[in-house]
């Protein structure tokens, strides 16, 4: 399954308190994942969702259930990342990678920055 992010399809915004759920069938709110498992989630999304010219290498390939829909993951990258980039503990290369994602979310028309979080 190949993400469609394009703001004139469907409008994102981040869902007040989403929660992911790991491959246990755990549930966490973002902003109660460590930084690093948050970063890693991302880039797992990011990796199995975008096109080749996208992704973040290398990578591992994994199979996502049907829990994990395209709107759940679309609501997870919007969500994960606005919460990554209000943490202070990112590593350098982290910070390169969630700007290599930036980027290309703006190439497509999107403009993460300014997705708002619903009431």
């Amino acid at each position: 399954m190949k993400l469609t992010l394009s703001l004139k399809e469907q409008p994102l915004s981040r869902v007040h308190k989403f929660e992911w759920k790991d491959r246990n069938n755990n549930f966490y709110y973002v902003e109660d994942m460590t930084t690093r498992h948050l970063f890693y989630t991302l880039r797992m999304i990011w990796n199995h969702n975008m096109p080749e010219e996208a992704k973040l290498k290398p990578y591992t390939k994994y199979k996502f259930g049907e829990f994990y829909t395209e709107a759940y993951l679309i609501y997870a990258i919007v969500n994960i990342y606005h919460e990554l980039i209000k943490r202070p503990d990112i590593m350098p290369a982290w910070r390169a990678d969630l700007e290599h994602m930036h980027n290309y979310v703006n190439l497509q028309s999107i403009n993460i920055q300014e997705l708002k979080a619903e009431s």
